[in-house]
């Protein structure tokens, strides 16, 4: 007899996702919850400090993690507001507290929104 995998909720994704961001896991984040053809978008703002606008695919958003913990001197914290939930839909507020290489210590505020598809996040998108 076999089971089958039961196919996790937007809330059930929202409650996760929340829970290993307050835990700075962003990694394993990727890694149980999104599809492997996820997006990433950040405000065009971004392009000034060398990020990419838009990324896809799971490779690419591993290296644009790795890009964000190269340019991290010191991770000191991180709040996490509780999810508001649609039926594909997730947002919640997150503010950091971390000190870049080169600068001061700061804190990073952003509202994060996430689309959800087949019990997978298929876009994230930040806004700070």
């Amino acid at each position: 007899m076999t089971t089958q995998a039961k196919t996790m909720t937007t809330q059930d994704i929202a409650n996760r996702l929340v829970e290993l961001c307050k835990q700075g896991q962003f990694h394993q984040a990727h890694a149980e919850l999104f599809d492997e053809n996820a997006e990433s978008i950040e405000p065009e703002s971004a392009a000034q400090m060398g990020w990419e606008v838009k990324t896809k695919g799971m490779d690419n958003l591993k290296k644009k993690g790795e890009q964000w913990n190269n340019m991290v001197e010191e991770f000191h914290g991180i709040s996490v507001s509780d999810p508001l939930v649609t039926t594909n839909g997730i947002t919640f507020t997150t503010s950091m507290d971390v000190t870049m290489k080169g600068q001061p210590r700061n804190s990073m505020e952003e509202i994060c929104v996430y689309q959800i598809r087949n019990g997978k996040i298929i876009s994230e998108q930040f806004f700070y």
